[in-house]
């Protein structure tokens, strides 16, 4: 996906775009119940941000003849819905109202799937599952398995390998869940622990991260060397390793140099 605002921007919403960071949504969708009733369906081929993204899927899979792989991203049902309400309204209503919270839910649920499966459809080998709310960091443990629970089982039924991103936020807690619900590949919170995390998900899961993206950009050269072989020797033994940066976006800010340094320095673990 070019960006995760063009989810909300399907259904409507406006969305700001700077030069030195990624788009964000800029209106309320919605507020009551009513205003979901309300909103339209999508149709994947007439919106632009969408039917851009499967362009870009489609010709990425041509060109690249299967010397790497294509990812789908699309955002989960629970951290979704942040982006038609706000972060403030959408926790209120997880909190207080089970009725709007579940048509929330499913709305977005039936949305996202079909969206993943239409990037599927056009190519890609992968499926990257935002869920940046599923983190006990956020919400109880309990609320999360049972609100996630489903929707993670059903997009792990795609037909291609899922990996469950949790947008830097702690994955410990979540760990036999993702991997009870057929995930492959999990992200690495920037406050896991390292030891606790590789030990639960040992020859289950192969996790993605940890480099803390804020960090590359100030980091000089020798410390993000040093901070790549530490990753590498902390999480990359049975199971694997992805080496990413932590969110899931590195910062328009970092500059390229730097991203060289880290890549010599994995090549020479």
């Amino acid at each position: 996906m070019m960006y995760a605002a063009a989810e909300a921007e399907a259904f409507g919403a406006s969305v700001d775009f700077f030069e030195d960071g990624p788009p964000n949504v800029a209106s309320i969708l919605v507020e009551t119940p009513f205003d979901l009733a309300k909103m339209p369906e999508v149709n994947f081929s007439q919106s632009v941000p969408l039917s851009s993204t499967l362009h870009v899927i489609s010709s990425m899979k041509s060109k690249l003849q299967g010397k790497a792989l294509v990812s789908a991203v699309a955002v989960g049902p629970l951290s979704g819905p942040v982006m038609w309400m706000g972060m403030e309204r959408w926790i209120e209503v997880l909190m207080t109202d089970s009725v709007f919270t579940k048509q929330v839910f499913d709305k977005y649920s039936a949305f996202s799937t079909a969206w993943a499966r239409r990037q599927i459809e056009a190519g890609a080998d992968l499926l990257t599952w935002f869920e940046p709310f599923a983190s006990t960091s956020i919400l109880p443990l309990k609320l999360i398995t049972q609100m996630i629970g489903p929707s993670l089982k059903s997009i792990c039924s795609l037909g291609v390998p899922v990996a469950l991103h949790l947008a830097s936020a702690p994955s410990f807690d979540i760990a036999e869940l993702a991997y009870s619900s057929g995930v492959k590949v999990l992200s690495i919170g920037l406050h896991d622990d390292a030891h606790k995390l590789r030990m639960t998900t040992d020859k289950k899961l192969t996790l993605i991260g940890p480099i803390d993206g804020i960090g590359l950009h100030h980091w000089k050269g020798e410390k993000i060397a040093a901070k790549t072989r530490q990753a590498v020797d902390d999480f990359g033994h049975s199971g694997g390793l992805i080496l990413s940066d932590a969110h899931g976006e590195i910062p328009w800010q970092v500059a390229p140099e730097k991203i060289d340094v880290l890549v010599k320095a994995v090549r020479s673990v």
